[in-house]
């Protein structure tokens, strides 16, 4: 039984220290974004069937990234039709955008902004830790505390009072160090 619990300890403890990671050096999110668009751009060659044109693929991708930088995706209710007509175009093009270039359906990608999101206030605000769960699936977008820990969950293999818990000591560790 001790022993299951420290190899659950240990792998909640990577997991976190991978999130942490990823969140303190954004250059490491773009490569890993450039590689997945230059992957689906291979992937489409050899398909040769092209939805878009490049240019417009371009800019819907420009958009995406603007996109990305806001917080639009927090309203309740975000829905792709919504993506499609911040971003000028239709929802088929959204679609296509979307598999293609971030390799994820919309809901996938909208349950990853949403999560990196919150991470993010969390990291850059330590009194988002003091917040209760059902608080910080409000701010970012989810209707129940129950999905948002489903999709916190899922999205970076530990749980968001794990996560909590975790970066709490973090911060404890930092601000006793001399």
């Amino acid at each position: 039984m001790v022993i299951i619990f420290q190899k659950k300890n240990k792998k909640a403890r990577a997991n976190f220290e991978r999130i942490i990671a990823a969140h303190k050096n954004p250059e490491l999110n773009t490569q890993m974004r450039e590689k997945q668009t230059d992957q689906s751009h291979v992937r489409r060659e050899n398909g040769n069937n092209r939805l878009l044109a490049e240019d417009t693929e371009r800019e819907l991708l420009n958009k995406l990234v603007v996109f990305e930088t806001g917080t639009a995706f927090t309203e309740k209710n975000f829905t792709i039709s919504k993506l499609a007509a911040l971003m000028g175009t239709n929802t088929r093009y959204v679609n296509h955008i979307l598999q293609n270039h971030r390799n994820k359906n919309f809901n996938d990608y909208l349950n990853s902004l949403r999560i990196k999101f919150i991470i993010q206030k969390m990291i850059d605000n330590p009194e988002f830790l003091n917040y209760k769960i059902n608080y910080l699936a409000e701010l970012s977008g989810y209707s129940s505390h129950s999905r948002f820990a489903q999709m916190f969950k899922q999205e970076t293999n530990i749980s968001p009072s794990q996560f909590i818990s975790r970066l709490s000591q973090e911060q404890e560790k930092r601000r006793s160090a001399p």
